[in-house]
């Protein structure tokens, strides 16, 4: 490994060329990230003798003047539009002058032309994703008639362009002194952007220091990091490449690019235990050291991808026609329970589907106990459900019951339960008032024997205590506790829009009319003469002795 300092001039002369490996990460910088880089370069333009420290790039070298950008092409790809952009603006004066400037100019961030086709010699290739819409539309500066038919990395590209023309109109004026423009370029940009450059000769350092820096705090997401390990596994094999890009490609179509990483973590809990967020990269590199193992992981982990979807779409096809298994998956989804999803990945390819039923049943019962009601630790919550999921992998668990008794750790008992649930009170915006209306329409479910879906449903929340009170409200409530009331759960309501707007801060003995023609059975049933804070607890308590039998397991040995 050599590492030295270099001005992007000294990066780009002498021949040098610079290439984004295929399979690399689009271009990802938008707005903030250009305009940081302008602001840093106009205020170093008025600065003497000062320089811009640009951060390390990562280089694999391939030649004496060819190089492989391992980190850095974000900065180098934003730093080549910036400088079309200076260029274009001096071509657009007249004069053979500033022919003559923008051609010196373009030697200098494109490099030359080939003599025999007359093409340009680009100094910078990107990615497979990227390099074409770069060559046919950022370097000629030619306007597609249609950038929405273009992927997204695509069209940051040319919002970089037109981003950069803007900040040079404004900041040169409408019609720039050229000689400003080229020393702008020259000086400023080339001589006085400094990069810490690390070069080293072969793919295992170069993807090693790759790790490093990443683990240091550059800006590497942690998708990434795991793509460029398994790529460069197979990086001296075409056949193997395309194979790896094949898959990664499915996998991250099925599961987004952004939630892979905890996809991975949580399929790879169900084989080898929890797996704690900065140890993931350690894990796949000690499971898949070569490209036969990078082949065969990213294979086996196809069916768990498409679950893992699931899981976050009640429209999937895997709950077509089962309509508690719906109600389930939206649930996990209010509780934020991905700690159980590796026991979820398990069942759902080795019990019967209406026993995979059963256990999703059962996580949202522990998730609901567990995580919203008592707060457990999720470190403990993860080690036992990875543990049970190991498990089941290996054919030691195959039936519910032993599941749940597996999962015993992280059940809580009725009476911590029922605690939890007299204190619980709820935000109402926001994720919080979510939650409220899951548990709410449970309850009602459970009142009035009737199917509700929450999602579908109009009803709204009603605060019976309101949450602006007048103040006849007060006589019962005291300031001071009133605001600690609102908010609990025994407050809390179902009530029709139209009602509900009615009802608004109105005294309590004026809502009750309004609850009695409320269709909903939780409503309905209150009946009390005065609203205090021992009646709000009260309720509470009635609820929470409700939700008891609501949430809990079905299967035998339950705590």
């Amino acid at each position: 490994m050599q590492t030295n300092t270099a001005s992007l001039g000294n990066l780009f002369s002498n021949g040098n060329s610079y290439t984004v490996p295929p399979f690399q990460r689009q271009y990802s910088w938008g707005e903030e990230e250009w305009e940081d880089l302008w602001d840093d370069l106009w205020n170093l333009r008025t600065a003497e003798a000062s320089a811009h420290f640009m951060g390390a790039l990562v280089l694999k070298t391939e030649s004496s003047i060819r190089f492989v950008v391992v980190d850095g092409q974000q900065r180098l790809t934003t730093i080549t539009i910036l400088g079309l952009a200076v260029i274009h603006a001096i071509e657009a004066q007249p004069g053979a002058g500033n022919l003559a400037r923008a051609a010196i100019l373009r030697r200098l961030i494109l490099g030359d032309e080939d003599p025999a086709s007359l093409t340009r010699i680009g100094r910078l290739t990107l990615s497979r994703a990227d390099d074409g819409f770069f060559q046919d539309f950022i370097l000629p500066s030619i306007q597609p008639s249609n950038p929405l038919r273009f992927p997204e990395s695509n069209r940051r590209l040319l919002q970089a362009a037109a981003f950069f023309q803007r900040r040079i109109t404004v900041g040169f004026g409408p019609d720039p002194s050229t000689e400003e423009l080229a020393r702008f370029l020259s000086e400023t940009v080339a001589r006085r952007l400094q990069f810490l450059v690390i070069t080293v000769e072969d793919d295992a350092n170069a993807y090693r220091l790759f790790e490093t820096l990443n683990a240091r705090g550059v800006s590497l997401s942690p998708a990434d990091l795991i793509k460029n390990y398994l790529y460069s596994l197979a990086a001296d094999s075409p056949a193997s490449l395309a194979a790896i890009d094949r898959a990664w490609l499915r996998l991250t179509g099925i599961t987004g690019l952004e939630q892979f990483p905890e996809f991975l973590r949580q399929s790879l809990a169900a084989r080898h235990g929890r797996i704690r967020r900065d140890h993931l990269f350690r894990t796949i590199r000690k499971q898949a050291p070569d490209r036969a193992a990078a082949q065969s992981l990213l294979q086996s982990l196809e069916s768990d991808a498409e679950l893992y979807s699931a899981l976050s779409d009640t429209s999937h096809e895997y709950w077509r026609g089962r309509l508690e298994d719906r109600r389930r998956v939206r649930a996990l989804q209010l509780l934020r329970a991905p700690q159980f999803h590796p026991i979820l990945f398990e069942t759902f390819t080795r019990f019967r589907r209406d026993d995979f039923s059963r256990v999703l049943k059962l996580i949202v019962v522990l998730a609901f106990r567990a995580i919203t009601v008592a707060r457990q630790e999720s470190s403990v919550i993860e080690s036992t459900a990875a543990d049970a999921a190991r498990r089941v992998r290996a054919g030691e668990i195959t039936a519910g019951a032993a599941l749940s008794a597996a999962l015993a750790p992280v059940y809580v008992p009725d009476q911590q339960f029922l605690h939890g649930l007299e204190g619980l009170s709820l935000q109402t915006p926001g994720r919080d008032g979510r939650l409220a209306r899951y548990i709410l329409f449970e309850l009602e479910r459970d009142a009035g024997h009737l199917e509700r879906d929450m999602d579908s449903d109009s009803a709204t929340i009603e605060h019976i205590l309101p949450d602006s009170p007048s103040d006849s409200w007060y006589t019962a409530f005291p300031v001071a506790q009133a605001e600690s009331y609102v908010c609990r759960l025994g407050n809390l309501t179902l009530l029709e829009p139209a009602l509900n707007r009615d009802a608004a801060a109105r005294p309590f003995p004026e809502k009750l009319p309004l609850y009695a023609r409320s269709a909903y059975a939780l409503t309905q049933s209150i009946g009390q003469l005065e609203w205090t804070p021992d009646t709000i607890s009260a309720r509470q308590h009635q609820l929470a002795t409700r939700a008891l039998h609501i949430w809990r397991s079905d299967f035998a040995g339950t705590p």
